[in-house]
């Protein structure tokens, strides 16, 4: 049986992003699936939830270059064990390790799943330097997948990579959404109500959401401006938030503090019920500078909730303009205040574009249609499903 390695750098992702597919791609592919990220209780509960193996091997999210060579070597010596005969890799760190150890241990396929570009948003040395490192991730890779077209678009524009090695399978993300939990009647339901209790947001208010890292390269700082003109205008909308603050590109003092106090906006954290949490919302605010694929647009569709969003690399998959939401010029504060204040003020418009984005993602995101694409790919088989298809440049 052939042994297939994902690696993640840290296990939040792997229980955030990989769900429902371990188990699926084992079940379907007749791989011995094996899940590899930094220690963790999210590891050890996806492997068990999943039925899969998982293994411990500490990565950094930001550069130390010990650490990192420690990690390398710990990855090489766990390969040459298992002896794969695929390995794919995501995020930045364990992208650039798991493909360099994947090429030292000579495993016949690297994957680079490429869920972003990190560089994006960087200028000077660091920028170089993340360069770099792309360079040499796809270089040790036999495949890049990217979770987006916009994204495989981007990458060749960059000449990160030979055009050949970029696959997008079907319309992208790296793991769909699962329609079942975000079925839109619990917006009608009495759980909604609860919510809105627990939270003290008033039943006939109007609620913007966002959901993300709080971080600068999501947009926090238009968010925060947008709120205040909407709720200056509209005393009686409020702001739910759920994510949290983070020390790696963090947020400005001024906006934390605003987040933090002021009465109409409500900072919960992550939640495990998102399904209730899109059903409290009206709109999603998603003004973020870069992107995969970004996996709440879809969400928030599926509850019925349009996005207004930046038309940035990602964001134009996730998002058809005017039709399950706005995409706004990249910066462009005064457009993206003025699309949130037209859903705000009719409520039509929102039902329309929600109901059309519930209907669009089913189309072309639900689960079992974009694992069925990883695993026809996994095993070489064509693909058969009418949403599928294997994008390459040429």
């Amino acid at each position: 049986m052939v042994k297939l390695i994902y690696i993640m750098t840290v296990p939040e992702t792997v229980r955030g992003s990989l769900e429902g597919q371990l188990r699926y791609v084992q079940q379907y592919s007749g791989c011995d699936v094996i899940v590899v990220s930094s220690p963790g209780d999210d590891l050890d509960y996806s492997a068990l939830r999943e039925g899969v193996q998982g293994l411990a091997v500490r990565m950094e999210r930001e550069v130390s270059p010990w650490r990192d060579v420690v990690a390398l070597y710990r990855l090489w010596r766990m390969l040459v064990q298992q002896q794969p005969g695929i390995v794919i890799a995501g995020t930045p760190k364990a992208a650039l390790l798991g493909m360099l150890a994947s090429w030292f241990a000579r495993v016949p396929r690297r994957i680079y799943l490429l869920k972003g570009l990190r560089l994006a948003t960087t200028v000077g040395i660091k920028r170089k330097l993340l360069v770099f490192a792309e360079r040499l991730a796809s270089h040790s890779a036999t495949e890049i997948l990217c979770v987006s077209d916009s994204l495989r678009k981007r990458y060749a524009q960059l000449r990160l990579a030979d055009p050949s090695k970029l696959i997008v399978l079907g319309n992208g993300t790296s793991n769909g959404v699962c329609a079942n939990r975000f079925d839109y009647q619990i917006r009608e339901s009495e759980r909604t109500d609860l919510i809105r209790k627990e939270l003290d947001i008033p039943l006939e208010a109007t609620v913007l959401g966002f959901v993300g890292r709080l971080v600068r390269d999501k947009g926090i700082a238009n968010l925060v401006a947008c709120f205040k003109e909407i709720v200056e205008a509209r005393p009686d909308a409020y702001l739910l938030v759920l994510g949290k603050f983070e020390e790696l590109d963090r947020v400005n003092e001024e906006d934390r503090k605003y987040l933090a106090e002021h009465p109409n906006v409500r900072l919960v954290g992550f939640r495990r019920d998102m399904e209730v949490m899109y059903a409290v919302m009206d709109v999603l605010l998603f003004p973020t500078y870069r992107e995969g694929f970004p996996k709440a647009p879809l969400e928030a569709a599926l509850m019925n909730v349009p996005t207004v969003a930046f038309d940035v690399d990602g964001c134009t998959d996730a998002i058809q303009h005017g039709v399950t939401g706005m995409l706004v010029p990249f910066g462009d504060q005064m457009q993206f205040n003025n699309c949130v204040m037209k859903y705000v003020d009719d409520s039509r418009s929102r039902l329309s574009h929600g109901v059309a984005g519930r209907q669009w993602v089913l189309e072309n995101f639900h689960q079992d249609d974009v694992w069925r694409n990883y695993v026809d790919w996994f095993v070489g088989v064509e693909p058969v499903s009418k949403t599928v298809s294997v994008s390459r440049d040429s």
